[in-house]
């Protein structure tokens, strides 16, 4: 890894075809995006290839590599709508005269300019990185801002601290003169260089730490591009934090909604990514973006859209993922409706990557211009609903649990009672007419996409009565207590308890759970937690099943709740709640258990 240390990943942007669901465009005010005029930018989430992923800083993001990826994207994606070629971090070395980063000679002989010619001459679009602040080396050389009778120095914040996680650029205070003319200098450079795509990466609120804050440095970047002559896409990175969705979504085009997905754990990583990472960071997985892309779902739509990194699809088993985890990734971006762009390094694609990605009937969900949610964000059995601009819905039905398990849509959920037709947009045939919902049995981390079109409505009913539940508190003495695990206070738990200290193997056994019939039943796990973390499951000593993503409570007196599907028999079991090595679980307040239909 690099000085840039966790830099994710950029990219993606298109509108190429977007409309080809949504019939019609709107055009994003110039607000939206910070821009001086209104502009047709965004109006669907971008599509391309991104450098970081397969290239990083070694082997190499170098002119022939970026080419070498363009003529790929010509020859097999750019007619489905692809557009974006984005070189992300390791493009630089030193600073030009005015204290802008300037191209590494030896990684671009030629010059940045002649790739992005090259890729403008095939008909594609061009990406660039930067992140905030002014560069180390432009502050020790004290370096003009172009066009004014200012130094860097002039606009550097007192102490000169540092700008961001990177810390390899100092604080620009805005209300210094200068400051804005510096990144309107560096706007120009990108139009110069005929650059379509900026990725602003490092920003705060956000990237695991709030206490730098870039707000100002995008909206000023946000400002330049608007007065640089050209059209530039503006997206921020990484893991921008969804309590200042406000902020972002008036100054960018995109967010990333989540870390990068590549794992860096050299101890742990064997591929690119993976679906989920029982014994490590919990975030640098695709599983991790079912439930931070949630939290983003109200504010994505036209001019602003939520980004959930690179799709690592297409290069077999280097990317870490089975075919059914690939074809739930390449649902899980449309469905949200996310920036839409590879990771993989497109000349080694192989053909279930190629056909992922180059299914024009899901690509076509992703372009339709609007945003999708889930109904329920914190279980394993997940329907994700998007309204399209014809009246019809996309739906996604996924199994984030490790056993097959039937996934039910409810149209009532979806937006509508009646009677609906259904096509399968994977398979491209069509499942016929369906009344008040679907279900299918989906494989383990597998997934279905399909469109729902609603043909004959009626009044929806009232919601069926709830079936009775049985809870069981985590500190009862009947339970067993292993490993570190350990009663403690909770002011939010009921009975003002919980279990805690689940790390390294540790575990709860609820004991003599009993259930009034053989079958399937849905188990509550309440639980409390300050940051992202796993768990396991296991009914009456059989395997493991992994809870591969708690989602954040707020701290660890908050109570959430997780639903998972098990198996019990008719009479007494055992259910044990526990941790894997070297991981912490969450502190857990009660199970509940309540028969499935």
């Amino acid at each position: 890894m690099s000085k840039y240390r966790r830099v994710s990943v950029l990219v993606a942007a298109a509108a190429l075809g977007a409309a080809a669901l949504a019939g019609t465009s709107t055009v994003a005010s110039a607000a939206a995006a910070g821009h001086s005029k209104p502009t047709t930018l965004a109006q669907t989430p971008a599509m391309g290839w991104s450098s970081w992923s397969s290239f990083r800083c070694d082997p190499g993001t170098t002119e022939s590599n970026i080419e070498g990826q363009a003529l790929v994207m010509h020859k097999k994606l750019q007619s489905h709508g692809f557009q974006y070629v984005n070189i992300d971090a390791c493009w630089s070395t030193g600073i030009d005269q005015f204290g802008r980063l300037a191209p590494d000679p030896v990684r671009f002989p030629h010059g940045i300019k002649a790739v992005s010619d090259y890729v403008h001459g095939l008909g594609l679009k061009f990406g660039m990185y930067l992140f905030p602040g002014v560069p180390t080396d432009a502050y020790n050389a004290n370096s003009a801002i172009e066009g004014t009778p200012y130094h860097v120095k002039d606009i550097v914040a007192d102490g000169a601290p540092f700008a961001s996680t990177f810390r390899i650029s100092y604080k620009i205070d805005f209300t210094k003169p200068g400051a804005q003319a510096y990144l309107d200098s560096q706007a120009r450079q990108l139009a110069a260089w005929d650059v379509d795509y900026l990725k602003y990466d490092s920003v705060s609120p956000g990237s695991d730490d709030n206490s730098f804050d870039t707000r100002g440095d995008v909206q000023a970047m946000s400002k330049a591009l608007g007065a640089s002559g050209r059209q530039i896409w503006l997206t921020v990175s990484w893991h921008i934090d969804v309590n200042s969705a406000n902020f972002y979504t008036q100054w960018v085009n995109s967010w990333r909604a989540d870390d990068d997905i590549e794992c860096y754990n050299s101890g742990s990583c064997t591929a690119l990514t993976a679906w989920a990472n029982p014994t490590g960071y919990v975030r640098d997985t695709v599983l991790a973006r079912f439930f931070d892309g949630a939290a983003w779902a109200p504010y994505a739509g036209p001019g602003k859209w939520s980004d959930l990194d690179s799709l690592e699809v297409g290069n077999g088993a280097k990317d870490g993922l089975t075919v059914d985890e690939r074809r739930s990734t390449v649902t899980l971006w449309p469905i949200a409706g996310a920036n839409f762009y590879s990771g993989d390094d497109l000349t080694g694609l192989d053909s279930t990557g190629l056909s992922l990605l180059t299914n024009d009937e899901v690509i076509g969900v992703d372009q339709s211009g609007t945003a999708g949610s889930p109904v329920d964000s914190r279980t394993d059995e997940q329907v994700w609903r998007k309204l399209l601009p014809d009246g019809s819905y996309a739906v996604a039905l996924f199994n984030l649990g490790a056993t097959a398990a039937p996934v039910t849509a409810q149209w009532q959920d979806i937006g509508f009672c009646g009677t609906a037709s259904v096509r399968d947009l994977w398979t491209h045939h069509n499942l016929g007419s369906h009344q008040n919902s679907l279900t299918e049995t989906v494989a383990p981390h597998g997934s279905q996409l399909v469109r729902v079109t609603p043909k004959k409505l009626r009044s929806c009913p009232k919601p069926p009565t709830a079936q009775p539940t049985t809870s069981y508190e985590a500190e009862a003495s009947t339970n067993t207590l292993s490993g570190g695990s350990s009663v403690a206070t909770c002011a939010g738990c009921s009975g003002a308890s919980k279990v805690g200290n689940l790390f390294g193997g540790s575990a709860v056994t609820f004991n003599g759970i009993t259930a009034p019939s053989t079958g399937d039943y849905q188990l509550g796990l309440y639980y409390a937690t300050g940051d992202e973390r796993t768990g396991s499951v296991s009914v009456n000593g059989g395997p493991e099943a992994l809870v591969g993503f708690f989602p954040r409570t707020g701290d660890y007196n908050t109570v959430g709740k997780y639903t998972v599907r098990v198996h019990l028999n008719r009479g007494a079991n055992t259910i044990r709640y526990g941790t894997h090595a070297n991981t912490y679980s969450p502190d857990l307040d009660r199970i509940s258990l309540t028969k499935i239909s």
